[in-house]
């Protein structure tokens, strides 16, 4: 919508201000952005100069450019497309991968990709690390259940221990024997 605005109004004006008519092609060259002193395409030098101005403005590093833009763009795009494979089920090979954002980024080849790739291996160490994470997650909740079931078991024990009827079996017998061998196995777990 701001393009669309900047269109109808700013670059509009700037035409008129220097008396250029919109179908002038070989002085726009079929450029949107206009130089407001001049009212001619601005160059991809000067586009650049403007927004390295801006990156220094708000204090980025200083190889920070124009193509920070496209490069941020390419690999959102091989994000979305390898989550969408991944949900999908289709292939992760990097060719299938690099074909389908060469369309999208208007790559004639795959080889101009080689520099954006590099998110694919992001994504499967996260993928990798999200895995480890969840398994982490669910031993611990394993852990607390058990945890739990002895802490129940030690209760009950303790209160057989306690009873009248458990104190009627004979000090030598196989459960008495079994019950204080329990007990100290989940005193020493």
């Amino acid at each position: 919508m701001a393009i669309q605005r900047y269109i109808r109004e700013e670059r509009s004006e700037l035409l008129k201000k220097h008396g250029l008519k919109e179908d002038t092609t070989e002085i726009h060259q079929g450029r949107l952005f206009l130089s407001v002193n001049t009212g001619l395409p601005l160059t991809h030098s000067a586009v650049s100069e403007i927004f390295r101005a801006a990156f220094r403005a708000i204090g980025s590093d200083i190889g920070a450019n124009t193509h920070s833009f496209r490069r941020k763009f390419a690999e959102s795009t091989w994000a979305e497309e390898i989550e969408y494979r991944q949900r999908e089920g289709f292939s992760l090979a990097y060719e299938d991968v690099a074909m389908a954002v060469a369309d999208i980024l208007g790559h004639a080849s795959i080889v101009s990709q080689d520099a954006y790739h590099r998110v694919l291996s992001r994504m499967r160490k996260v993928s990798v690390e999200q895995v480890l994470k969840n398994k982490i997650a669910q031993l611990n909740d394993t852990v607390a259940v058990q945890m739990s079931m002895i802490a129940r078991l030690r209760d009950t024990l303790a209160k057989c221990v306690e009873t009248a009827a458990y104190t009627t079996v004979e000090p030598d017998s196989p459960l008495r024997h079994d019950v204080m061998n329990l007990m100290a196995e989940i005193d020493g777990a």
